[in-house]
C-alpha cells in the first residue's frame, strides 16, 4: 500500500512546479468558516487525500487495482492576470495522465468532478475532485 503522506508531499510538489501558485499546502479545514489569510494569498491551491481504496483483486495474476481519491481547492481573484478557470484548466492540462510513481506502482491522475463556489464577486474557488488510479 502507498504511504498517503508520500502522495500528499508529490502532488504538492507537483502543483508547485506546474503553475505558479503563491500558496499550496495541505487542506485542513482553514477554507471552513473565515476565510482567514489563505485567500490573501493568490492564487491558492490546497490539496487534501481522501483516501486509499482497493477496487479489484486478480488471484491469478497476484495483482490488485486501487485508486487514491484527493481534492483540489482552486482560488484567486477574477481580476488577477489569470483568471481562475485558466488556473483550472492549467493545472488540468499538466496533471491529466500524469504519472506518480510509487515501489509498488505506477498511478495516473484523472479528474473526476469540478464544482464552483464563488465566495464573492472578485474570488472564485473551484473544488477538483480527482483520483489516481492504476
Amino acid at each position: 500500500m502507498v504511504n498517503l503522506n508520500t502522495v500528499l508531499e508529490d502532488l504538492i510538489e507537483f502543483i508547485k512546479a506546474a503553475l505558479a501558485f503563491r500558496h499550496v499546502q495541505e487542506y485542513s479545514n482553514e477554507y471552513e468558516g473565515d476565510t482567514g489569510n489563505w485567500t490573501e494569498k493568490h492564487p491558492s491551491c490546497f490539496v487534501e487525500v481522501n483516501g486509499f481504496f482497493p477496487v479489484s483483486k486478480d488471484s491469478e495474476k497476484n495483482t490488485a487495482a486501487s485508486r487514491i481519491d484527493f481534492l483540489l481547492l482552486i482560488a484567486n481573484k477574477t481580476t488577477a492576470v489569470k483568471h481562475p478557470l485558466q488556473l483550472v484548466s492549467e493545472l488540468l492540462s499538466a496533471l491529466e495522465g500524469q504519472e506518480f510513481v510509487y515501489p509498488d506502482a505506477i498511478y495516473y491522475a484523472r479528474l473526476k468532478s469540478i464544482n464552483l463556489f464563488a465566495r464573492d464577486r472578485d474570488l472564485k474557488v473551484y473544488a477538483l475532485r480527482c483520483e489516481l488510479t492504476l
